[in-house]
């Protein structure tokens, strides 16, 4: 069942969202139904002291969660593609740990999130610094400088193609 959702969601990959939201409808909606009315008969079926038992009723419980991309054409049917964007800097994160001083480990981690928030953007990180100081040698005032997160950066001078 859970695999021919993930089928029309990958027909689904590129399209707008409202286009996505009507095929799930039509199409994902149903299956969803058939899979609550699935976990709920194994939830009575089942003992909680089993394996298949306890994940029914957990996905029971967080069910209203799961079916939030039913009624948004923009949200994901997984939370995979965050999962994958913010793992990098989970990891850097935890790299800092080992950067010979937690003054040091904590600016670790700044640099790291502000690479990271970089790419995600579409910056090149290193003219993005090269930016950055070159706006704060200039003289941009402190009260600005919320001006010089990455997402502020000119993407057409310093976006990553």
């Amino acid at each position: 069942m859970i695999n021919e959702m993930y089928e029309i969601e990958a027909r689904l990959k590129g399209q707008l969202a409202e286009a996505r939201l009507a095929v799930r409808q039509v199409n994902t909606a149903p299956r969803i139904a058939h899979l609550l009315q699935t976990l709920e008969t194994f939830s009575g079926q089942i003992a909680m002291k089993y394996t298949l038992g306890d994940a029914s009723k957990y996905t029971l419980k967080l069910f209203s969660g799961l079916t939030v991309f039913l009624t948004d054409g923009r949200v994901e049917i997984d939370s995979n593609p965050v999962e994958n964007t913010i793992r990098p800097i989970a990891m850097l994160r935890k790299n800092a740990l080992f950067a010979g001083s937690p003054v040091g480990g904590r600016n670790w981690s700044v640099m790291a999130s502000l690479m990271a928030t970089c790419r995600m953007n579409g910056v090149e990180p290193y003219t993005y610094l090269n930016w950055v100081f070159g706006q704060m040698a200039n003289g941009l005032p402190r009260s600005q400088y919320d001006m010089l997160l990455p997402w502020n950066c000119p993407k057409g001078r310093f976006g990553i193609e």
